[in-house]
């Protein structure tokens, strides 16, 4: 099992997954409050909006934009990587953090498949926080054998 620690890691071998550009967002806004340098594979929201706005909410329009982001992408920039796990297929860091919360399609079409690769994305050292009910039972079962370690603030909600 590993233990991460962020001050014995470079900032480059963090990359940060999650399921949606939204959960993007919010996890890029938090890290700005930090004031902790990252990269990711999207526009911010607020460029999101502005697209939206001057193309009418054209979505061809929107998926150029993000197509610029993740070709600029560089996993050798110094800094955590925000990516969705979508976007990180190919691509393994030391230390992966996964935000797993699918949306409504994700969850009905593909959670498994969606968590198959963010898992396979870790060289070294995974942390996944679950927010999918449907994998409740596989993490439970995971913590009582041993594979993986709960979070201390797991047994507050046992």
């Amino acid at each position: 099992m590993c233990k991460f620690n962020a001050g014995n890691n470079a900032r480059a071998d963090i990359a940060i997954l999650v399921c949606t550009v939204e959960d993007g967002w919010k996890v890029c806004k938090v890290l700005n409050q930090l004031s902790l340098p990252y990269q990711s594979t999207f526009e911010s929201q607020e460029e999101n909006e502005n697209v939206k706005r001057i193309y009418q909410v054209n979505k061809s329009k929107e998926k150029t934009v993000r197509r610029g982001y993740k070709s600029g992408f560089w996993m050798q920039g110094g800094r955590t990587k925000v990516s969705t796990i979508h976007s990180f297929k190919g691509w393994e860091l030391t230390n992966i953090l996964v935000f797993f919360n699918p949306d409504e399609k994700q969850q009905n079409e593909h959670s498994k498949e969606l968590l198959y690769t963010a898992i396979t994305r870790s060289q070294e050292c995974l942390t996944i926080y679950n927010a999918n009910f449907l994998f409740k039972t596989f993490g439970d079962v995971a913590i009582s054998k041993g594979f993986i370690e709960a979070h201390p603030m797991y047994q507050k909600y046992l």
